[in-house]
């Protein structure tokens, strides 16, 4: 993933949003925070550029995915997934799911909004 490239792309398209990497050195994943939670619902939307997401889970946010450009493959639950540009699949809460794209764009709507301290890491068992 070009982390620079990406983000120029996203700036150019969002000015003045919000714009996060999974890590500073290797980034997996890049997510842009195009509309803040508001109103009863407090939804957030995101648009996250996607190589990898690791294995996790949301404690009380459902998550809807719209591929944006590229193939994304999700495993949900032991059961993989893949979708396409306009397709849309939902993650529920306490859902184990685990992301992979090649520089694939999704906007993703967060019920309740996304938060740090709501998405655990599952360890893999070995």
């Amino acid at each position: 993933m070009d982390a620079v490239k990406i983000t120029e792309e996203l700036k150019a398209k969002y000015p003045g949003k919000k714009i996060v990497a999974n890590s500073s050195d290797k980034p997996t994943e890049i997510i842009c925070e195009i509309e803040k939670p508001t109103g009863d619902n407090q939804a957030s939307v995101q648009v996250a550029v996607i190589d990898e997401a690791v294995k996790h889970v949301h404690q009380d946010t459902t998550e809807i995915y719209e591929v944006l450009n590229g193939e994304l493959i999700i495993t949900k639950d032991s059961k993989t997934y893949t979708m396409k540009p306009g397709e849309s699949f939902a993650v529920h809460p306490n859902e184990e799911h685990s992301i992979e794209g090649h520089t694939t764009w999704v906007k993703v709507t967060s019920i309740p909004s996304w938060s740090d301290e709501r998405h655990v890491v599952i360890e893999d068992e070995k």
